[in-house]
């Protein structure tokens, strides 16, 4: 009961003095106003890359993998090798680069969609090392995710290299027996009818490789376009302000209320102590 007494008395101390509240809240919101525009400016810079889906070998499903899960992307752009390797790139201290260096997944991620976009920013006192920043680390994290389709690439080229050297032999053959067929006034209708069973071989079986040509062609497509990542817009450096204004006039008006409301409590016991 003397608990529930006590928090009653609290409560009427405060809403008797609420003018110190609103008070100390203000003081506290211009104080913080004041506080993060003297901290000057910066610079800000974010590089916008896709991920890239890896997908199956038959492109129906995707596949688990590095591109799959954005929470990995800051841990790679702050890792020490990476920071290391793009700070003496662009002439940043790679304690100062790291602090500046944030990755998050851009807009909402629904769980139907595989597409995913993460910004990585940079923030520094200068603006070229920021941006060049910003651009080198959206690289590093594309090609490191990108190791699955970087595999699947270069075996779907092999193919179509391979495939595209059989098209011209068997366009050769197909011309050739053509031309023998075409210019053998004098073959017997044996000879006629073996050299034509031969060039309708030779004619489907370059249109079934045309065909695994077309299906390769896609997948390679499919690769480069959907399943590797890329850089898609790089960074460009803007100046910022060092902390965020609206955060230290929350904060400090936070800060201000509690000791208005600090101030209303301890008024009663302090007018008594200077009453003689």
């Amino acid at each position: 009961m003397e608990r529930e007494v006590d928090f009653a008395g609290y409560a009427r101390a405060i809403a008797a003095r609420w003018w110190l509240l609103v008070l100390g809240a203000v003081l506290g919101g211009v104080i913080g106003f004041l506080v993060g525009r003297s901290d000057g400016s910066t610079f800000q810079a974010q590089a916008i890359v896709y991920l890239g889906q890896p997908l199956s070998g038959t492109g129906s499903s995707p596949v688990a993998s590095l591109a799959s899960d954005p929470s990995g992307v800051s841990a790679v752009a702050r890792s020490q090798a990476v920071v290391d390797e793009v700070a003496g790139q662009v002439g940043m201290s790679p304690a100062e680069l790291r602090r500046g260096v944030s990755a998050s997944p851009l807009g909402e991620r629904r769980a139907q969609s595989v597409v995913t976009l993460v910004g990585i920013t940079v923030r520094g006192d200068e603006r070229a090392p920021v941006e060049e920043a910003a651009n080198l680390l959206g690289q590093v994290v594309v090609d490191r995710a990108a190791s699955y389709a970087d595999a699947k690439i270069a075996l779907y080229e092999q193919r179509l290299e391979a495939q595209q050297e059989r098209v011209t032999r068997l366009e050769g053959q197909v011309d050739e027996v053509a031309e023998v067929i075409q210019g053998g006034g004098d073959l017997s209708s044996a000879e006629r009818i073996s050299l034509t069973t031969l060039l309708t071989v030779f004619q489907e079986q370059l249109a079934r490789v045309q065909d695994d040509v077309l299906t390769v062609e896609q997948l390679l497509t499919q690769a480069r376009d959907i399943e590797r990542g890329r850089v898609v817009t790089e960074a460009a450096a803007a100046q910022v302000d060092a902390r965020s204004t609206r955060t230290s006039i929350v904060v400090g008006a936070f800060i201000g209320l509690l000791l208005g409301a600090l101030a209303a409590l301890l008024w009663g016991p302090l007018a008594r102590l200077r009453t003689p």
